[in-house]
């Protein structure tokens, strides 16, 4: 699964909620994404993988708090 965009996954919700619910791992980006994914859609954290991405640190990083 990759959005992409907001509105691709708002579009979409269904049929990336049915993919989560059958994925044994879900693989985000960034801890945020981790915590957005197990809120929105109950995945449990043991099967989150956090897998960095060289090209959104520097958008993750100017979006947390000092």
């Amino acid at each position: 699964m990759q959005p992409h965009r907001y509105t691709r996954l708002q579009a979409l919700f269904n049929e990336f909620s049915a993919c989560l619910d059958d994925a044994d791992i879900v693989v985000v980006h960034h801890p945020s994404a981790m915590q957005f994914v197990q809120r929105r859609w109950g995945v449990d954290a043991r099967r989150i993988a956090i897998v960095p991405h060289g090209n959104y640190q520097d958008v993750y990083a100017a979006a947390e708090p000092d």
